[in-house]
């Protein structure tokens, strides 16, 4: 099938609009490493559990039962592409989920 090059430029834009960069939007929020490794399982796995059903089942297969993209993508049914998305989105997630978590018990402390 051909795309007269217009049709398929208005397509692209319309369906593919362009996004502006916002640094303190976009950003994933920096967490100390250090932090990180005081947290207890039990926190983690509470951490993993508030991530979106997509993306949690991603890194549960990945991170949990050490599948690969391909395994994955077969037990989803899903393209490793999208896997390698998923697992992406899901990790930001989690980040942001554990740094609110380090600061909560950091703000816990302190008190």
């Amino acid at each position: 099938m051909l795309i007269h090059p217009t049709v398929g430029k208005t397509w692209r834009q319309s369906n593919h609009p362009e996004t502006e960069f916002l640094p303190g939007h976009h950003d994933s929020p920096i967490v100390d490493p250090a932090a990180l490794r005081l947290l207890d399982a039990r926190t983690a796995f509470d951490a993993l559990r508030k991530v979106k059903e997509p993306y949690r089942t991603a890194l549960e297969l990945f991170y949990l039962e050490e599948l690969s993209y391909k395994e994955i993508a077969e037990i989803l049914r899903i393209p490793a592409g999208t896997v390698m998305s998923r697992l992406s989105r899901g990790k930001e997630q989690l980040k942001a989920v554990l740094a609110a978590a380090i600061a909560w018990n950091n703000s816990a402390t302190e008190r």
